[in-house]
């Protein structure tokens, strides 16, 4: 009987010392893909915070952008306005004056709706990044990003309008074969001219509100970013407390073992 009850020994100490190993080796295991987790949500979310600034300084260079174009637009009208008014001598100047400022303001909304498209490009980064981390994200989050798209896309459609508008004037300015009077032509581009102003004049409020916008989405990510890796933690501490427990019977099955205090 001395035998069998020494290999009972031996076999329990072996299984209780692998058992250990095994504990060991899981909890390695354990803290290195918790800080290689760590790690990289800190990166996703270090990203899409760097991708919503990207979208705030396009959002405020299309701002300064359009209110240029708009004071721009101004000075336009009020020269189509008071062409007839001028002498004869600078009616010809003010033309071409008027044909340069249209240029420049069809370049320059061209620039304010690249870096719409460069900020809207952004936001569906950050919208596919939040589909990653969907687990732990809040549908408050998702819905802001959503929202903030929605509302860059409005704002192109908006920009486009104005140089539709833009286009018309430019329209009514040229005139390759002199069909039409220079006063005629003018006065068709005036009120066009308006329109572009009133186009842009409600364009600076809704940019402002989404620059506010983008302020609170950084917001919400680095609150997201904070609970994530809360949440990594304590998943980590849960599951090391559980392994310890499992170790913590393997060590007793040893010592039982090695006491003789299994029976046959």
């Amino acid at each position: 009987m001395r035998r069998p009850k020494s290999l009972l020994r031996l076999a329990g100490i072996s299984l209780g010392t692998l058992g250990i190993a095994v504990c060991i080796a899981s909890l390695v295991i354990l803290w290195m893909a918790s800080t290689r987790l760590a790690r990289a949500t800190d990166s996703l979310f270090s990203k899409m915070d760097k991708s919503l600034t990207v979208v705030r300084q396009r959002v405020i260079q299309t701002r300064e952008r359009v209110a240029a174009a708009k004071a721009n637009t101004e000075e336009l009208g009020a020269t189509l306005r008071d062409w007839t008014k001028q002498e004869t001598a600078r009616r010809l100047a003010l033309e071409l004056n008027v044909a340069e400022k249209s240029e420049r303001l069809t370049a320059a909304l061209q620039q304010a709706d690249d870096s719409l498209e460069v900020a809207e490009l952004s936001v569906g980064l950050v919208q596919d990044m939040l589909s990653i981390n969907a687990s732990t994200s809040a549908p408050s989050d998702s819905t802001l990003v959503d929202r903030l798209m929605e509302e860059l896309a409005s704002l192109r459609v908006q920009l486009a309008e104005a140089t539709g508008f833009v286009a018309r004037v430019q329209d009514r300015l040229a005139d390759t074969d002199n069909e039409r009077p220079t006063e005629e032509r003018f006065g068709q581009a005036a009120p066009i001219a308006l329109r572009v102003v009133a186009a842009l004049a409600s364009l600076e409020p809704r940019l402002t509100k989404v620059t506010d916008n983008i302020a609170a989405a950084q917001s919400k990510v680095q609150n997201l970013k904070s609970k994530t890796q809360s949440w990594i933690l304590v998943i980590t501490i849960g599951v090391t407390l559980l392994i310890l427990l499992m170790a913590a019977g393997q060590i007793a099955l040893c010592y039982l073992a090695d006491q003789k205090q299994i029976r046959p």
